[in-house]
């Protein structure tokens, strides 16, 4: 027990300072785990960006026309969509300033800090909020919304394809995760659920003139079930995914350091990821 206690005070994981969005490595950002030629990782940047914003521009045409920005599950392909597109400018500018490819075919460690804070800082809380909130969206969906109607082409991408590219990209990116930044997607969800409650207030109606937005969450009729599967959501699904996301970075983490022993291949965090990143103009 008393060995138990001092490796959780003595885990760089729950340091104080991991609440807060600075990094020792911010070039882990913008690279692949995994030693793939750079070209490779940026088609997969720039080809998932594309989808994601594809769908999301056909969905905002003709989906819920005039009511699409109701649905948690749209706001979150929103937020999915704009993480992706991001991922792949920062992605791309990154290698572009970078010095040239050596013989290996990998950047060499010439610019790790090529972006202002602002620029990374948004991207992180880009990637917690919509890795964590797409994952809640698929699981809700399938548990509590969808009852073996015909699935449409729409419903799929945006409650099945986004977590699988989501899990994808978790398992390609070498981006890191931290446990505290929980907040956010909890702080997003509960914005959610706060413009949900004002919309039912003022009399809001979902696409076919229902008082709500989903029925699980009808709070006129059934206010106590409504509070409660609200309560459930922000302070247990909400983190226990975010737990999961952050247990499947520590395992690609783990499977890299087994499959490339200290090596030049190895793309691992330094522990001392409390460094200030240095201020460059984009």
């Amino acid at each position: 027990m008393a060995d138990s206690l001092r490796y959780i005070r003595n885990c760089d994981e729950l340091n104080r300072r991991n609440f807060g969005l600075k990094y020792s490595q911010p070039d882990l950002f913008y690279k692949s785990q995994w030693p793939i030629p750079p070209v490779v990782y940026l088609l997969f940047r720039w080809a998932t960006a594309s989808y994601l914003a594809g769908v999301k521009i056909y969905t905002a045409t003709f989906w819920h026309y005039g009511l699409h920005f109701i649905f948690l599950t749209n706001w979150t392909y929103l937020v999915l969509s704009v993480s992706f597109v991001f991922r792949a400018v920062t992605s791309t500018v990154f290698y572009v300033r970078s010095k040239k490819l050596d013989h290996t075919g990998e950047i060499t460690q010439a610019s790790h800090h090529i972006f202002s804070w602002r620029t990374s800082y948004a991207q992180w809380i880009l990637y917690n909020v919509s890795t964590t909130a797409s994952l809640l969206v698929t699981i809700a969906f399938w548990i509590a919304i969808y009852h073996g109607e015909p699935i449409q082409f729409v419903n799929f991408n945006v409650h099945a394809i986004n977590s699988v590219i989501v899990l994808l990209d978790l398992a390609i990116t070498a981006h890191p995760v931290r446990l505290y930044h929980v907040y956010q997607p909890v702080l997003y969800v509960l914005v959610y659920g706060l413009f949900y409650i004002i919309y039912w207030a003022a009399g809001g109606v979902d696409p076919h003139g229902n008082h709500y937005i989903y029925k699980v969450l009808d709070w006129g009729r059934n206010p106590g079930s409504a509070a409660g599967l609200s309560f459930g959501l922000v302070c247990l699904a909400v983190p226990l995914i975010h737990l999961f996301v952050f247990g499947l970075y520590k395992l690609r983490l783990y499977i890299h350091q087994r499959v490339y022993r200290p090596s030049t291949h190895t793309i691992l965090p330094s522990k001392s990821s409390e460094v200030q990143l240095e201020v460059h103009d984009v």
